[in-house]
């Protein structure tokens, strides 16, 4: 892993990432499950992982699901469209869902700590 991950990420024996995103959640990626997305499901992803930790870490807006209170759609704009980067939390640690490339953050309400 490059130089400037291990600043935003943690990687462990096991195959999995850990990114503490900027609301506090310790956030689980599973490099299997990363691969999936980045190879099958979002090509255009492939070689990206340093982007999805600085969209975790550094986000232009964060939303919540309209689906689910407990889905947060991060989001951080890259040239002109946006790297959206779907998370569940649940007691204080999240996992990653899926991420993918939008026009426009859109999906849910923009979250506001209490």
């Amino acid at each position: 892993m490059a130089k400037e991950a291990k600043s935003l990420a943690v990687f462990d024996e096991s195959g999995e990432y850990f990114v503490v995103s900027s609301l506090g959640i310790r956030i689980r990626i599973l490099a299997i499950g990363w691969k999936l997305i980045s190879e099958i499901k979002h090509p255009d992803l492939e070689g990206k992982l340093i982007s999805v930790f600085e969209t975790l870490k550094k986000p232009d807006v964060v939303l919540v699901s309209d689906q689910s209170k407990e889905i947060f759609l991060y989001h951080k704009k890259f040239r002109d469209k946006y790297l959206r980067v779907v998370c569940r939390h649940y007691n204080k640690e999240g996992f990653l869902i899926t991420a993918h490339y939008i026009k426009k953050p859109k999906g849910g309400k923009k979250y506001v700590k209490n």
